[in-house]
């Protein structure tokens, strides 16, 4: 049976006893994406306004108004920043693994098809629709706080896992991850875990117990930046959520990110997001309407 371990993200769930989460950035709340992660989640996307652009190891796919996206579990992902509002829907597939036919039958099939790491939603192909107007619902049932609603997410979690199961091709076999992929999750697992202390190129390449020049080589490759860079944008991306998270003191918060100097974050937070982090807080804190 599907259990619960420690992955690259950390989630917090919104009860910590059934394994979902459901959020809206309304184009301005931080969002964990823009960093190269990957986590046992399903990760379920709608985008309201705007459009938005994902990394694939390789590959790259542009999400637009209207359009939806499927991200199966374990899948090493990165979007780009961009102005959009999305409503994001995570759930862990432990939910749907009521017993162990259910998961070894109609579970691991799905989320395990490597070839099909990932599913644009078109809202122009019926079963594609029915999953958005799921995601959207779940929403509504969430920022209603409809009565039932953890069964009523569950529900949709099923129907979701339905449509996939008919609309796409079975997994008869996981063959692993390759190599590289697992050399790189291992060193963006390192950095994540110390982004708040002094890291060299050298420490982070020990991690997975490459070179120097191998660690940078499959930066460049897979996610078309450097260490030090991904390093950087972390930092920023924890930043962001504790400026709206919080009410630290922007100092404390640069230290708390790794940063030594209070000034030169101030500089790459608004090189990074084009606001100052007390503009940005401030904005982020906007009250929306729903």
């Amino acid at each position: 049976m599907q259990k619960m371990t420690r992955e690259n993200e950390e989630i917090r769930y919104d009860i910590g006893e059934l394994p979902f989460y459901i959020t809206r950035t309304f184009g301005r709340r931080p969002s964990s994406d823009d960093t190269a992660h990957w986590h046992q989640d399903v990760e379920l996307l709608y985008m309201v306004t705007g459009e938005k652009t994902f990394l694939f190891n390789d590959q790259s796919v542009t999400v637009k108004e209207g359009e939806g996206l499927v991200i199966m579990p374990h899948v090493l992902h990165q979007g780009r920043s961009s102005s959009c509002d999305f409503i994001c829907v995570r759930f862990h597939p432990m939910l749907l693994c009521v017993n162990e036919y259910m998961e070894k039958t109609f579970v691991r099939p799905v989320s395990e098809n490597e070839d099909h790491p990932f599913v644009l939603l078109d809202p122009e192909k019926q079963w594609m629709k029915d999953v958005l107007d799921l995601i959207q619902q779940t929403y509504m049932f969430y920022a209603a706080d409809t009565a039932g609603m953890p069964l009523l997410a569950e529900h949709s979690f099923f129907a979701v896992w339905h449509l996939l199961y008919v609309n796409l091709p079975h997994a008869e076999e996981k063959h692993g991850e390759s190599t590289r992929i697992s050399a790189l999750k291992k060193m963006l697992r390192h950095i994540q875990d110390h982004y708040d202390e002094p890291l060299s190129l050298g420490d982070i390449a020990e991690a997975a117990s490459v070179s120097e020049s191998a660690a940078s080589a499959l930066f460049s490759e897979i996610l078309h930046d450097s260490p030090h860079r991904y390093l950087q944008s972390y930092r920023i991306e924890r930043a962001k959520l504790l400026l709206y998270k919080t009410d630290d003191a922007v100092t404390e918060i640069a230290f708390a990110c790794g940063f030594s100097d209070s000034s030169y974050f101030t500089r790459a937070f608004k090189q990074a997001c084009g606001l100052t982090p007390l503009q940005y807080r401030k904005d982020s804190r906007l009250p929306y309407r729903m």
